[in-house]
């Protein structure tokens, strides 16, 4: 069995299960496949997140709080309940003009179309 910081098949809530540590990024694994990962976030006041460049599109999608993407120079203020997508090969920080919680899911391509 993969190790998670979250099981499979429990319920839980993301903006509880991550807590704020001050003058910090916490992030906490929720799933790891080579279909695509996702991760969520807490970030304190001040900090700014750099994720490495991927091919691969990422979509960002605010818990609580609020938060400043900056794409390519462009910045983009998103609050609670706000998403955002952002193409692969495009460099992006999140910065914390306040504290903030994201939900983060990278989309990774090239696994063929799903059958139903």
């Amino acid at each position: 069995m993969k190790n998670y910081e979250l099981k499979k098949l429990v319920a839980f809530n993301i903006k509880d299960s991550l807590e704020y540590v001050s003058n910090s990024i916490v992030i906490k694994n929720i799933l790891n496949e080579k279909t695509g990962n996702i991760i969520a976030l807490a970030q304190d006041f001040g900090k700014v997140y750099k994720p490495k460049l991927t091919a691969f599109s990422t979509f960002i999608h605010v818990i609580s709080g609020k938060a400043e993407i900056v794409v390519e120079n462009n910045s983009t203020y998103l609050q609670k309940k706000d998403s955002l997508v952002i193409p692969g090969f495009t460099s992006y920080t999140i910065e914390a003009n306040q504290k903030f919680k994201i939900l983060s899911i990278i989309l990774k391509s090239g696994y063929g179309p799903i059958k139903s």
